[in-house]
C-alpha cells in the first residue's frame, strides 16, 4: 500500500501539495529567481510577496 509520502497525495484526496517554485510562479517570480534561506523562509517570501500589478492570484 502506498502511502502519502510515496504518491505526493495528501490524505487520499487526490491532490499534492504546490512545490516552492509552484508557489513562487503562482505570485509572479520570474523562473529565474532564487529564494534565499531554508525552506520556511522561503515559503514565508513567496507568502509575502504581491503579485505584479496587484492582480489577485484567484478569483
Amino acid at each position: 500500500m502506498a502511502t502519502p509520502a510515496d504518491t505526493g497525495k495528501v490524505d487520499g484526496c487526490g491532490y499534492r501539495p504546490l512545490t516552492l517554485s509552484e508557489r513562487a510562479r503562482a505570485q509572479g517570480f520570474p523562473p529565474s529567481h532564487r529564494l534565499a534561506g531554508i525552506e520556511s523562509e522561503q515559503r514565508l517570501q513567496i507568502g509575502n510577496a504581491v503579485p505584479p500589478n496587484g492582480e489577485p492570484v484567484a478569483r
